[in-house]
C-alpha cells in the first residue's frame, strides 16, 4: 500500500471538518459579527 497513515490523517480530518462546517451554523463560527449585531 502506497497510503501513508500521514495522507489518511489528511483525508479523515478534511472529511471530519467538512461534517463539522455542514453541521454547525455560520453563527457559531462568526460570534463577533453576531454579538455586534445583537
Amino acid at each position: 500500500c502506497n497510503i501513508k497513515l500521514f495522507d489518511i490523517i489528511i483525508i479523515v480530518l478534511a472529511i471530519i471538518r467538512q461534517m463539522i462546517e455542514e453541521f454547525v451554523p455560520p453563527s457559531w463560527i462568526n460570534d463577533e459579527d453576531d454579538i455586534a449585531d445583537d
